[in-house]
């Protein structure tokens, strides 16, 4: 087995008394897109910051293709590219003349590379202009492009699509997902977009009390944490057909728009469609619904809270 370009060992971290980190271990092979998912306070950002040099764990520590952070930290960190949750630039300079500042901290990075970076990212357009000007998208490029100017192994990014407009989402995630599949970078990243996470990433690490308490691909997920299997209906009549089902079929039921969904396994769904079509209901579509991983974050979360409770609030 070849090389994980990331490898998080038995790391803790404590600010003040208070535990952010405990005793975190992880790995992330070359060419991952790994999204971390957790409530407010789970650590998340604590150890993107680890992991990104910014904040030294108390104990354990951090691996970039094999260079120890403890041991090497100059190597390790030309092995990583962070971009903050609020990056800093120079407003009074040109995009260019700041990743030009940002080139000047490695050495064998020259106008060629920097050319390079621009181009990769699309930020030509713009690149010799003003940043005090500039599209929050175009910002966010120019904050990964800083990240990439020397080639890093490992790309990490806090609250990536934070100030992005729907578009720039995208715009992002398609980035993110090219740099991980044709330049074989590492990526870890935060966001607050599920939608954008479930679409954009190989495998996802879930993060509560500072520990990693659930990892594996979105689909993975999804299904160890699916709560109830679902089914969708297209029908005429659909304010007397959700009554209908709710109170004499006795099967939980929300209507979203002209749209049912109903909480039923594939074997209930023949006698449910007998039951309508006995009281002249059109029944025009039914079809699984799939959990999404909003879905399954919260049905986790809620779980491991009710065993919380009943373990009388030991984790």
């Amino acid at each position: 087995m070849s090389q994980p370009t990331l490898s998080v060992e038995n790391i803790s971290k404590q600010f003040n008394g208070i535990v952010a980190i405990d005793d975190l271990s992880l790995t992330v092979p070359q060419g991952e897109v790994l999204g971390l998912i957790g409530p407010t306070g789970a650590g998340k950002s604590t150890l993107i910051r680890i992991i990104g040099g910014i904040v030294m764990p108390d104990s354990g520590d951090i691996y970039v293709n094999g260079i120890s952070l403890y041991r090497d930290y100059e190597r390790c960190m030309r092995e990583t590219g962070i971009v903050p949750d609020q990056p800093a630039f120079y407003n009074y300079m040109t995009g260019r003349g700041n990743l030009k500042t940002f080139a000047a901290m490695y050495r064998g990075v020259n106008d060629s590379t920097v050319n390079a970076v621009v181009e990769r990212l699309h930020l030509e357009h713009c690149i010799d202009t003003n940043i005090s000007t500039w599209a929050s998208g175009d910002l966010q490029r120019l904050s990964l492009a800083a990240a990439l100017i020397h080639s890093p192994s490992l790309l990490v990014m806090d609250e990536a699509l934070t100030w992005l407009d729907p578009v720039g989402v995208v715009d992002m995630r398609r980035m993110l997902r090219r740099l991980a599949m044709d330049y074989g970078i590492t990526v870890i990243v935060t966001a607050s977009h599920m939608t954008e996470l479930e679409r954009m990433c190989d495998r996802l690490a879930i993060m509560d009390g500072g520990k990693v308490i659930a990892s594996g691909t979105v689909e993975q997920f999804k299904r160890a944490n699916c709560a109830k299997n679902r089914h969708r209906l297209l029908l005429d009549r659909p304010d007397e057909a959700a009554r209908f089902i709710s109170e004499y079929v006795r099967m939980n039921v929300d209507k979203r728009g002209d749209m049912l969904i109903v909480d039923a396994d594939q074997s209930m769904i023949p006698n449910l469609m007998e039951r309508l079509y006995s009281q002249q209901f059109l029944v025009y579509e039914v079809a699984p619904v799939e959990m999404t991983l909003e879905e399954a974050y919260y049905y986790m979360l809620r779980k491991r809270s009710r065993q919380q409770r009943m373990n009388g609030g030991g984790a």
